[in-house]
């Protein structure tokens, strides 16, 4: 066995060591890289879930003052805070439309969502009682919102460490 021979096999050992660490931080970054893109994502479907309880807990408060005076107040602003509810929840609608992965998480929210237009009715017409519409009705909506939210901070905490 040559001089050649012996510093080959001799500088192959750490050859291999450097392409095994390259390799090893290279699939830990891309593994860091892909939890920064879940996590990235839950933060945008935070802040569509955020908007959503923050514009309902507004309807729900000018809903309260609209009923307690027998509909004699607010409608006009009402009517534009629904609106705005309405675009919010379209907004979120398709969020997840192009985030898929993100619905069955959200249904039990979407599903409060789907009733809005019917307690709406039932509210212009003054044919439901405030407890209901308050307290069964709104807060279930925002709670259950809440719930997500809260799984998704425990989700991300859980992530990180």
């Amino acid at each position: 066995m040559g001089l050649k021979s012996r510093l080959r096999l001799i500088s192959l050992l750490p050859i291999t060591m450097l392409f095994l660490l390259s390799g090893y931080f290279l699939y830990t970054s891309y593994l860091d890289n892909k939890q920064t893109e879940e996590i990235k994502k839950r933060l945008e479907l935070n802040s569509y879930l955020n908007d959503v309880i923050t514009q309902v807990a507004k309807e729900r408060g000018m809903t309260s003052i609209y009923l307690g005076s027998k509909g004699k107040l607010i409608k006009n602003s009402l009517d534009k805070q629904r609106k705005v509810v309405n675009n919010s929840i379209n907004r979120l609608y398709n969020y997840l439309k192009q985030n898929p992965k993100f619905q069955q998480e959200s249904k039990l929210f979407l599903s409060n969502l789907k009733e809005i237009p019917k307690i709406r009715k039932k509210v212009d017409e003054l044919k439901i009682d405030f407890k209901k519409v308050f307290f069964d009705f709104y807060t279930d909506a925002i709670n259950t919102a809440l719930i997500g939210l809260k799984r998704f901070w425990i989700h991300v905490c859980q992530s990180i460490i």
